[in-house]
């Protein structure tokens, strides 16, 4: 985790034009990602917690994005014998339930019977410095 942060460090340095003293990054506990302490937004972190489902996550000027849709994972061995030609589109109702371990999340690319996402600001680990992350408004959950 510590080379992440590493690598983090030195792309927002260089983004950022700052030196290291200035730079204050720090690896989120529950989706790993290396984020700026100093810019740590309410629906900046995407993470597993409870049950699945897609997310609206507000975008600019009032309008919103689906996060967390499922999409059919072509490499899986589900579909080795499948020819759309004459059995049809690999994503359908059917399929979903059918092999729902042949399908992934798009928001983190993880199994579709993994748990659902949550969003919410980045947390540190205890002892990390950051105020922003340890007094998280209610984390954004889907309707």
């Amino acid at each position: 985790m510590v080379d992440k942060l590493e690598k983090a460090e030195r792309s927002a340095m260089a983004d950022n034009n700052v030196g290291e003293s200035e730079a204050k990054l720090a690896i989120c506990v529950r989706c790993e990602k290396a984020f700026s302490i100093d810019d740590n937004e309410e629906h900046d972190c995407v993470y597993h917690n409870e049950q699945a489902s897609t997310l609206r996550v507000p975008i600019a000027d009032g309008h919103v994005d689906d996060v967390g849709d499922l999409y059919p994972d072509e490499d899986d061995p589900a579909w080795y014998d499948h020819d759309v030609r004459c059995h049809g589109d690999l994503d359908t109702p059917e399929n979903r339930k059918n092999y729902p371990e042949a399908f992934l999340w798009d928001c983190c690319d993880e199994v579709s019977t993994t748990e659902g996402c949550k969003m919410g600001r980045h947390r540190v680990e205890p002892g990390q410095e950051d105020s922003d992350s340890s007094k998280d408004s209610e984390d954004f959950e889907s309707d």
